[in-house]
């Protein structure tokens, strides 16, 4: 429907994002506020109206941060399998690197904190419960505990702005207790990490599949094998066939050049005809190829023990024949075209005699084969 009302300029996106924000809100903030009722007065934490009001807001803010983290990840894949895998993994890796189950993350991951809403909003609790105020400064407060002290609670713009733009921010003081070699191997691991992540979102986003071959139709006009007298018996074999080959590529972002294609026909692994050219092109997303050609041989030397195999099968009247696809081809994502990449496929095929005349048997095989491809 959105795309639809899109398609068609309705309305702006940013006007269908801030409605359907504003229609969500009321029955995504029920459950937190029946929780918050009830668990904050049980856990014994600070009764007072100000502290407890400043608490439910920051937990509505950390609920837009997971919702808009989630229209994110939701537009970008479009698939809910691979929506819902990246998305835990995100937030667990959130949810480790906060500071709430590890207090002392390793100084080369400690910066995923800063894009996690988890962490701000943990931060941003702490301070409501344990900051200290003016008025509290001479008393028991508990900013005398070191812990509370490590954490540098300070007025929490930082965790409000981070959450409310999702930005990654970073602390002055953090940053000067830290050494020079320190900081340059953290900034080495952020970029590679961060390379990482870049690739790992791309894959899921495109994950390319490779394309799918189909074997439709294979008829079989002529499999003569002759023997040639002589000091050693030759084994020739002359085929003429023709098969219908077809392919579909499954992606949805991703397209495919075929750059080069060649079939050709073997029997247990030896090749019994020429190699054809098929058409090749470009192939867009859920696009299918079909290709229809003739396949010879004339007079191919055959090993003995091949010789007595399809004399053997010719007799039984099936005969397996493997129609085998070799090529080239090239991915195209956007603008972008990778390089050349091998292409592989093989389609067996049983084709039973279907009428004969005198020394010269007619085959056919009529039902989609499914290949085996491999690039």
């Amino acid at each position: 429907m959105l795309a639809k009302e899109r398609s068609v300029d309705m309305y702006k996106l940013s006007a269908y994002f801030v409605a359907r924000t504003m229609s969500d809100l009321p029955l995504d903030l029920i459950l937190p506020i029946v929780f918050l009722l009830v668990v904050y007065f049980m856990a014994g934490l600070r009764a007072e109206f100000a502290t407890f009001l400043t608490s439910m807001l920051t937990i509505f803010l950390s609920i837009l941060a997971a919702q808009g983290l989630g229209l994110v990840i939701g537009a970008a894949l479009m698939d809910v399998k691979r929506a819902t895998t990246l998305a835990s993994i995100i937030i667990m890796t959130f949810m480790l690197a906060g500071g709430f189950f590890i207090q002392r993350v390793p100084f080369f991951m400690s910066w995923i904190r800063y894009l996690s809403f988890n962490y701000h909003s943990y931060r941003l609790l702490l301070k409501i419960q344990y900051g200290c105020t003016s008025a509290s400064q001479h008393s028991t407060t508990p900013c005398k505990y070191p812990l509370i002290k490590e954490l540098g609670l300070g007025h929490g713009g930082m965790e409000v702005g981070s959450m409310i733009a999702m930005d990654c921010s970073n602390e002055g003081h953090c940053d000067q207790r830290k050494p020079p070699y320190r900081r340059a191997l953290a900034a080495v691991f952020l970029f590679i990490i961060l390379v990482l992540l870049v690739i790992l979102i791309i894959w899921l986003v495109l994950r390319p599949s490779q394309p799918r071959f189909y074997l439709q139709d294979t008829s079989i006009s002529q499999l003569n094998l002759t023997v040639v007298a002589g000091d050693a018996a030759t084994n020739l074999l002359t085929t003429v066939m023709q098969v219908t080959l077809s392919s579909r590529n499954p992606n949805d972002r991703v397209g495919i050049y075929y750059d080069k294609l060649a079939a050709f026909a073997a029997y247990k692994g030896q090749q019994i005809t020429a190699a054809t050219v098929l058409s090749a092109g470009y192939q867009g997303h859920n696009d299918v190829a079909v290709w229809s050609p003739y396949l010879y041989g004339a007079s191919v030397p055959l090993a003995p023990y091949l010789a007595v195999s399809l004399d053997q099968d010719k007799a039984a009247g099936l005969v397996l024949v493997s129609v085998k696809v070799d090529g080239r081809l090239r991915w195209k994502v956007g603008t972008w075209i990778s390089r050349h990449y091998h292409l592989q496929a093989n389609c067996p095929a049983f084709v039973t005699i279907v009428n004969e005349k005198g020394n010269s048997p007619a085959f056919h095989f009529q039902q989609v084969s499914a290949c085996t491809v491999n690039v």
